[in-house]
């Protein structure tokens, strides 16, 4: 932890060098550094988990915001959302668990801003590292995560104090979430649950005003087709097992409505062939039980420039091999390049368990 607080101390120090001398240009973005350290537990939330729930969770955080003031639509739509970068650091007082580091990019959402106060709501996502995953012979205990990577989300909900024009006291309650989405296994998850408690620096000595909404703002309300192949893999017991592949091929029309939503509704099939190996696990002839599903799906896009987040409700219309839930869920980010290309990633799950990872492509016509 003592060599954390001394990267702290550099980040703040190499930070306020660079923009030490700042010119008086009015920029169009600000930037701001922070940092914080945290305190809380493991969230106890299967009955198996009780071994790795024990002990305090201790942290740090360093984060790098990108203020925003309505230069695009969607910021002055979302009320002058922060864009960022932090990384953190966990220790769980667990033997078993060890140690995680957390790369994640975020979204602060200003929920209501006064003269001395700001309440936010954070979301972020990113990738987590492990130094005790789950090991068949030195930590067969650690039935939390598979493997030493992991996926990383956190949900934060803080209040800043206006201590002066460029720095602020921050206080939060955050919930941080690592899992991997079947790719390995066991994986019940880790969720911790913590107080922070730190500050930040506006680097910029000098802040544009804040742009209203353009009224005048139209969008292209011809309805859109998409089509988007994506590929995952999912591990199934027994723990050590291969990976399988599973292919999605969607197809699904969409419809701006406003500045930042879009609607849409369409097909997704799928071909997941850790099902295939469950039927022959389970005594069922593959070929007479088709492992294949087509799922009718309808959900909503929250587009923010070349970054969308995609959500999406299915419903399993061809189904043999019947397994799990009949409803399904999409969450997924689509980052686009130029107007008719994207990069596409996400997960299905079955409401509270995760059936697999999407990595995909997809195009617009």
């Amino acid at each position: 932890m003592k060599y954390f607080l001394l990267a702290i101390f550099c980040f703040f120090s190499l930070f306020s060098k660079a923009f030490g001398q700042s010119v008086k240009k009015t920029p169009q973005y600000t930037y701001t550094v922070g940092a914080n350290m945290f305190t809380g537990f493991v969230v106890k939330h299967d009955r198996y988990m009780g071994h790795i729930s024990q002990g305090i969770t201790t942290g740090a955080e360093v984060l790098i915001n990108k203020n925003t003031y309505g230069n695009q639509v969607w910021e002055s739509v979302f009320k002058y959302p922060d864009v960022g970068f932090a990384f953190s650091y966990f220790n769980y007082g667990n033997d078993m668990l060890g140690e995680s580091f957390a790369g994640t990019f975020y979204m602060d959402f200003i929920l209501k801003n006064t003269r001395k106060f700001e309440a936010l709501l954070k979301i972020g996502t990113g990738i987590g590292f492990h130094t005790k995953p789950y090991d068949r012979e030195t930590n067969n205990q650690n039935i939390g995560v598979g493997g030493p990577v992991t996926n990383d989300m956190q949900l934060r909900l803080g209040l800043n104090y206006k201590l002066t024009e460029r720095w602020r006291i921050t206080g939060a309650l955050t919930l941080s979430h690592f899992s991997v989405a079947a790719l390995t296994q066991p994986n019940k998850g880790i969720n911790i649950v913590s107080a922070n408690l730190g500050c930040t620096y506006r680097l910029n000595n000098i802040a544009p005003e804040y742009l209203p909404v353009d009224e005048n703002y139209t969008w292209d309300k011809r309805l859109k087709y998409n089509i988007n192949f994506s590929y995952g893999l999912k591990k199934i017991p027994p723990i050590g097992g291969p990976n399988f592949a599973v292919y999605v091929l969607t197809f699904y029309v969409n419809k701006q409505v406003s500045k930042i939503s879009i609607i849409n509704a369409g097909l997704d099939g799928f071909s997941n062939t850790a099902l295939k190996e469950e039927m022959r696990q389970g005594d069922i002839d593959p070929n007479t039980l088709d492992h294949k599903r087509v799922g009718l799906i309808a959900g909503h896009e929250l587009k923010m420039n070349k970054i969308s987040l995609l959500t999406q409700l299915g419903f399993y219309i061809y189904r043999p091999y019947k397994t799990d839930k009949i409803v399904y869920q999409r969450i997924a980010l689509k980052f686009y390049f130029g107007k008719n290309v994207y990069l596409h990633y996400g997960f299905i799950t079955h409401f509270a368990k995760a059936d697999h990872s999407e990595w995909g492509i997809g195009i617009t016509i």
